[in-house]
């Protein structure tokens, strides 16, 4: 039996060829396929923020409706019981679950205001408010401080106790 080296070289060198091509095919089909897969979920990650802005916006518009009616004391409990639940339905609609859980708990703490001091209310607040920002796409920031954004509608927010 005569074989020739040649050949064998030459059909171990295609073969060889081949499956690397078979390789690099599948590994660049994986690739695009999760490259792919990000692009799809960064898009619909940006339509959610998107989506929110509006409500978001006008959560923080009934939140200072609020602020200037205790200001100017024009709120009756019907009308806090109002707008707040005009508050809730924004979260529950179009909330993150961050967001709603950051909710329920400033509800639950201003529910039992006996219970809890005034700061620890407004900074449940604040904590809706920070998620609100996170779910827009601002990341923590560590030059935004507890009460940083409290401050901006309660002047003297920092000597509260």
């Amino acid at each position: 039996m005569n074989i020739d080296v040649t050949l064998v070289v030459t059909v171990i060198v295609a073969v060889i060829a081949g499956l690397s091509a078979v390789v690099a095919s599948a590994y660049t089909a994986k690739k695009t396929a999760e490259i792919k897969k990000l692009e799809l979920e960064h898009k619909e990650t940006m339509d959610l923020r998107e989506k929110m802005k509006e409500p978001y916006r006008h959560f923080i518009s009934l939140f200072l409706s609020i602020m200037r009616d205790v200001e100017k004391k024009k709120l009756t409990q019907e009308s806090i019981n109002e707008k707040a639940d005009e508050l809730a339905k924004e979260i529950i609609l179009t909330g993150s679950n961050k967001a709603l859980s950051s909710w329920s708990a400033y509800r639950l703490n201003s529910a039992n205001a006996n219970k809890s001091t005034p700061k620890k209310i407004f900074d449940d607040l604040e904590d809706v408010l920070f998620t609100m920002r996170e779910d827009l796409g601002f990341e923590k920031d560590n030059n935004i401080k507890r009460g940083d954004i409290m401050s901006l509608f309660i002047n003297d927010y920092h000597q509260m106790k």
